[in-house]
């Protein structure tokens, strides 16, 4: 794998890590969303209606993450295996 390739993974990785952070810290998406498009909250529970959004977005981050180290660690795989071939 060239450094390009590496380095947009290794990016995608650390850029997804810190947005899953932020999210599960704050719950800004789902604000944000919340704004745009208001939601009515159920009587007898204390999540709020806007958090679906954040678990979804939860879940992307994680099959981003989950992709991108896939993808790196079988490049890295494969170039060992080319080395010992060689």
């Amino acid at each position: 794998m060239n450094n390009k390739k590496l380095k947009i993974l290794i990016g995608t990785i650390v850029v997804s890590v810190i947005l899953l952070v932020l999210d599960l810290n704050y719950m800004y998406l789902g604000k944000f969303l919340y704004q745009l498009f208001p939601c009515v909250d159920a009587n007898g529970t204390s999540f709020p209606c806007y958090g679906t959004y954040d678990i979804y977005f939860v879940l992307f981050l994680i099959l981003v993450i989950v992709i991108s180290l896939i993808l790196l660690l079988g490049k890295g795989i494969s170039k060992k295996e080319n080395r010992r071939r060689k």
